[in-house]
């Protein structure tokens, strides 16, 4: 999905799965040691899609489902709902955040 926007192989990936688990570790266990900024960093990307952040949450959930029990997937994927709709407010004041799931 993310392929021409992050890299073209596996090795391209590295080094942002590393900080991605470093964050949810932080973020959901609070044991992680993520000290960074997600909104400032993607803020300072080159123009991106905005629907890329529904193919995201989208394999956000296939993921968390595929790997967790469904409580802590619910969570997991609520969360990443609430910084979805968050990054999406800043980086496209003007349009409706995609790819929020119904409630």
């Amino acid at each position: 999905v993310f392929d021409q926007t992050i890299g073209n192989n596996w090795e391209d990936w590295q080094p942002h799965l590393r900080i991605m688990y470093n964050f949810w570790i932080t973020v959901m266990l609070g044991e992680g040691d993520y000290r960074g900024n997600p909104l400032r960093v993607h803020l300072g990307l080159p123009p991106f899609e905005q629907n890329l952040f529904e193919a995201w949450l989208d394999l956000f959930q296939e993921t968390a489902l595929e790997h967790f029990e469904v409580g802590p997937a619910s969570q997991l994927i609520r969360r990443s709902e609430v910084i979805a709709m968050t990054m999406q407010h800043h980086l496209y004041p003007s349009t409706p955040p995609t790819g929020l799931k119904e409630a």
